[in-house]
């Protein structure tokens, strides 16, 4: 049995006119007797005594009579039913699922999920890692609510908004001397470097970077922690491109440096969301935290039910500049 047969039902009775209920429902006269015809059919009753030159307007039978109590009651029952699932909010926690590469996993991300677990701590977080392909394609499966990547894959299925900008520096040994000044990329072609697992989203970022100023690397080692990649360069391998939040911490003075380029490296962070999935309360909860951080009111046009005006609190102060006393 059709809702939609309900009311026209119910209102068809209030009216009693086909062409007016058509005209309420925005449907055509046709259209409006075929479902009444339809519901007749599966009750197997007479529901309506039809308009005719004897009769003014169309009246229901003692049938109709009998089923118009309840199907006011089918559809007061329904509504009902959607007010209380408006508002409620499961017993049980919701798990929010996050796709991202190894730099956001350790540099960006733990501030956002303590600011998460604030104010949703019985939730679940689940992050998977991988290039901006692979987080691409889990997003497009649906089997991440959120994804972070470095690089956009060519698809017009996704929703991308830009997160931040951060300046990609080039660190060396304490004691390295370039080997031209200015120093430009294609002066590093003989150059041994220390570079990020070839599968993370980091790197993809660097490869389109060296084909764009034509530079092939010298790839020493490939590593899927950025913290081991300074410890590589510390002790003298090699040369490596780091994030500059990943040089934050751990920067030994006199045992790391960074060299400037003429070229100027950065690399935008972009948030993924798949359009038409349902947003769970865990990704609602989620996407106001980015949303205030990084000034995207449009990500909060995706949610399913509107965010009351007001509702949540300040989880992040202004942005913070970091002031590193690298030597450049």
């Amino acid at each position: 049995m059709e809702i939609s047969h309900l009311q026209t039902f119910l209102l068809l009775a209030k009216n009693g006119s086909f062409s007016q209920t058509a005209a309420l429902l925005h449907l055509t006269q046709p259209a409006v007797s075929q479902q009444i015809k339809a519901l007749e059919e599966e009750l197997g009753q007479v529901l309506f005594v039809r308009r005719n030159r004897s009769t003014h307007l169309t009246r229901l039978t003692p049938a109709g009579e009998v089923f118009l109590p309840y199907a006011r009651q089918i559809l007061l029952f329904l509504t009902e039913s959607r007010e209380r699932l408006g508002s409620y909010e499961p017993e049980k926690p919701s798990t929010l699922t996050l796709g991202a590469g190894s730099a956001t996993i350790t540099y960006r991300l733990p501030e956002l999920l303590q600011a998460y677990k604030e104010q949703a701590p019985g939730d679940e977080v689940v992050i998977k890692a991988g290039s901006a392909q692979e987080i691409t394609e889990l997003i497009l499966k649906g089997d991440v609510d959120f994804g972070f990547v470095n690089t956009i894959a060519r698809t017009g299925n996704l929703r991308s908004f830009p997160l931040f900008r951060e300046e990609i520096l080039l660190v060396a040994p304490g004691n390295w001397e370039p080997p031209a000044f200015p120093l430009r990329l294609q002066d590093l072609a003989d150059e041994v470097m220390i570079l990020s697992s070839p599968l993370s989203g980091f790197r993809d970022f660097l490869n389109e970077s060296f084909r764009r100023y034509r530079l092939t690397p010298r790839v020493l080692l490939e590593l899927d922690d950025l913290e081991g990649i300074k410890e590589m360069v510390r002790i003298g391998l090699g040369v490596a491109f780091l994030p500059e939040s990943a040089l934050r911490s751990g920067f030994f003075a006199g045992r790391l440096k960074t060299c400037p380029l003429v070229e100027e490296f950065s690399c935008t962070t972009f948030l993924l969301s798949l359009p038409g999935k349902f947003w769970t309360r865990a990704m609602q909860g989620f996407a106001r935290l980015l949303a205030e951080k990084y000034a995207l009111p449009g990500l909060l046009a995706d949610t399913q039910r509107p965010t009351p005006e007001g509702e949540g609190e300040s989880f992040f102060g202004p942005p913070r500049n970091w002031q590193g006393g690298l030597e450049r």
